[in-house]
């Protein structure tokens, strides 16, 4: 419709034709609105859930679990040193495995790369500065098996050095830029989600609004009591704005159920799982390297307020039956990466434990629980250490028997993957959920706007024509 025809339409809109062929291109401009609002803001939801739930979170995943792979070969390695040459056949079948699952998440990381060089130049560096890892090792390994135990060290210091400096680095920096993007994301899809809500009332609305207007005053006008098309319209005009509303706060909340319920713990319980592995490994690096004593013993301990600190008179057992009643421990009294997901706690209902077998609470609180078994057994081994009970010490740091270190480090990993497992299978699930609240709307739009515009049309039509317009 040309600019001088509309004008003349508004200009003529005081006579019966003139009123009518407004309502028609008002209607056909709302339908047109409707159906744009409606695609833009479901594109922009669908980029939000793909951001959270398909492009960082597994990459986030991916970057951590690497520095549990790194922790867990380093851990391997200072405790094969701690043995006799040839006599810790096991941990090189250990470390096998966790070398290939290292080159696993690589791969993984490396197939998702969405935001360039900020993912691409880790992956890189990791992948460069694992080969130098493996050779120290491989150096570390020879001495040993040689009876060169000062050589021996000396490599493993280097690989040390590796870790430190360059792969655990890498994988932080991988974990950022995938961190970043998803909380930038989201904070967008807040402030942006109401906006285009709105939008979509307006317009439907306005459509509704329109259209009994147009049926009141042919009504009115012809005497004639109902306008078959103009009332399909208006069903249809309601029916589809409601149903986008409907989807669109459905894949609101699904989203954030994804994001705050779900992947919120999600990296608090990677990150304490990463620390507690890079923990553990000092652990034994503290037998090994007497120079390093102290150094590694300070290490343990940065690592171990980093998964929970007590203050103000907060026990652990406190924060644990706390947990267990399902009462929030504050975060001045409890603090660190296990206390981030006791206070999360979201899956524990009949639906949770039935789909999972445990409630989240239950597995959360044997975690915690767990790990202070750990860090009691830790400090026995220091006991023994500075006493000069050397042997003793490294008895029960590699000992897998109730009681030793590695059994309780076990138990707290099997409760900390079962509580992972399940906030991790309902942010997929949610994510599902999200891109399913959104699936028809970017077909429908358009089928229901030119819907809209016909059935307007073929309303008016035939009233505009008894003026033979």
């Amino acid at each position: 419709m040309s600019t001088q025809s509309l004008k003349a339409i508004v200009n003529d809109r005081t006579s019966t034709p003139g009123r009518l062929k407004l309502v028609l291109v008002i209607g056909w401009f709302l339908a047109a609105a409707l159906c744009i609002v409606t695609m833009s803001s479901t594109f922009q939801r669908y980029h939000s859930v793909k951001t959270v739930g398909v492009d960082a979170a597994p990459s986030v995943v991916a970057a951590q679990y690497a520095k549990v792979d790194l922790a867990s070969l380093d851990a391997d390695v200072a405790n094969e040193l701690l043995y006799k040459p040839g006599a810790a056949q096991d941990l090189l079948t250990d470390f096998n495995k966790w070398t290939g699952d290292l080159a696993g998440k690589l791969v993984d990381a490396a197939q998702n790369i969405t935001y360039g060089d900020a993912e691409k130049k880790p992956i890189l560096a990791m992948q460069t500065a694992s080969v130098e890892f493996y050779m120290a090792v491989q150096q570390a390994r020879d001495a040993h098996n040689r009876g060169d135990e000062k050589s021996a060290l000396a490599a493993y210091r280097s690989e040390l050095s590796i870790l430190d400096n360059k792969l655990l680095p890498a994988a932080g920096a991988l974990e950022k830029a995938n961190h970043s993007e998803l909380e930038a994301t989201y904070a967008r899809q807040h402030s942006e989600s109401l906006i285009s809500l709105g939008l979509v009332v307006l317009s439907g609305l306005g459509m509704v609004g329109l259209l009994a207007y147009a049926q009141l005053y042919l009504t009115r006008r012809f005497h004639r009591r109902f306008n078959y098309m103009l009332a399909a319209a208006t069903v249809l005009s309601f029916c589809f704005s409601t149903y986008t509303v409907v989807s669109f706060m459905s894949q609101s909340h699904n989203l954030v159920k994804a994001k705050e319920w779900s992947y919120d713990s999600v990296i608090a319980l990677l990150e304490a799982k990463s620390e507690s592995y890079l923990a553990n490994a000092s652990e034994s690096r503290y037998l090994l390297d007497k120079d390093q004593a102290r150094v590694q013993e300070q290490y343990f301990m940065s690592k171990k307020d980093e998964l929970a600190t007590f203050t103000g008179g907060m026990t652990l057992d406190q924060a644990a039956n706390n947990a267990a009643e399902a009462k929030l421990t504050p975060k001045d009294q409890f603090s660190g990466f296990l206390a981030d997901e006791l206070n999360n706690i979201t899956y524990q209902g009949p639906e949770y434990i039935q789909r999972y077998g445990y409630g989240e609470r239950d597995q959360a609180t044997a975690m915690l629980k767990g790990w202070g078994q750990y860090v009691a057994i830790d400090k026995k081994i220091r006991q023994l250490e500075t006493s000069g009970q050397h042997d003793a010490a490294i008895a029960l740091c590699l000992g897998s028997n109730p009681g030793q270190s590695n059994w309780a480090f076990a138990q707290f990993d099997a409760a900390l993957d079962k509580t992972l497992a399940e906030n991790h299978g309902e942010m997929d699930r949610d994510t599902q959920l999200g891109f399913s609240n959104l699936a028809l709307l970017p077909y429908a739009a358009p089928i229901v706007s030119l819907l809209l515009a016909l059935l307007l049309m073929l309303g008016l039509r035939p009233r505009m024509h008894e003026y033979d317009v």
